[in-house]
C-alpha cells in the first residue's frame, strides 16, 4: 500500500498552487481511500540527495493482490498543459506490473521505513510518514524536470478488476 502511494508521489511531485494539491478520483467502492496527503518541504527540488517527508493518511479497505497503474502525467508549458507520452517506460504508461513498477521508482531512492509488500497488501488503517532522499537525475535530463505538473494515477486489481485507487495531484518541482 505505501509503495504504491510514494510511486504516485514521486511520479508527480510537483503542484501549481502554494501546495501540492491532491484528490481522490475514485468512488466509495475502491479498495483503497486516501484522507490526508501532503509533502514537506514543497515544492521538491529536482536534484540528487533532496530529502523530503511524505504523509499519507487511509485505509486499505480489504486484501488486495497483482495490480496495474495506468498513469496520465501533463506539464504546464506557456500556461496550456501538454501531455507527456510514455516514453522508455516512464510519463503517461500503463505498468502492467505495479510492483515491478515501484521496484524500479524506488530503486535507488532511499526509503527505509517502507517494508516489500509487492504484491499482496492486506487491509489496515495507514498512517505513514516517510522519508525520501532523491537519486540523480541524468544530466541533459535534470534541466527539463522543472515545472508545474498534473498526474492522475489509477491502480486497477488484477484478475478481479477491481479499482484499488484513482488519485489526482498538480504540483510544481524546482530545480
Amino acid at each position: 500500500m505505501q509503495l504504491l502511494l510514494v510511486t504516485l508521489a514521486l511520479v508527480a511531485a510537483g503542484a501549481s498552487a502554494e501546495q501540492l494539491q491532491w484528490k481522490d478520483c475514485g468512488s466509495s467502492s475502491d479498495i483503497v481511500k486516501i484522507t490526508d496527503f501532503g509533502m514537506r518541504p514543497y515544492p521538491p527540488i529536482a536534484q540528487k540527495g533532496f530529502n523530503f517527508q511524505l504523509f499519507v493518511k487511509g485505509r486499505v479497505n480489504r486484501d488486495f493482490g497483482e495490480a496495474k497503474m495506468n498513469l496520465k502525467l501533463s506539464r504546464k508549458v506557456l500556461g496550456f498543459w501538454v501531455p507527456i507520452p510514455c516514453l522508455a517506460g516512464y510519463g503517461s504508461c500503463t505498468y502492467d506490473n505495479g510492483c515491478q513498477l515501484m521496484d524500479t521508482l524506488l530503486r535507488e531512492a532511499s526509503i527505509p521505513e517502507i517494508p516489500d509488500e509487492c504484491p499482496g497488501i492486506r487491509a489496515q488503517n495507514v498512517d505513514m510518514a516517510n522519508s525520501i532522499t532523491l537519486p540523480e537525475i541524468p544530466g541533459p535530463l535534470a534541466w527539463l524536470v522543472s515545472g508545474t505538473y498534473r498526474a492522475r494515477g489509477e491502480v486497477i486489481e488484477n484478475g478481479s478488476n477491481a479499482r484499488v485507487i484513482c488519485m489526482e495531484l498538480e504540483g510544481r518541482i524546482e530545480d
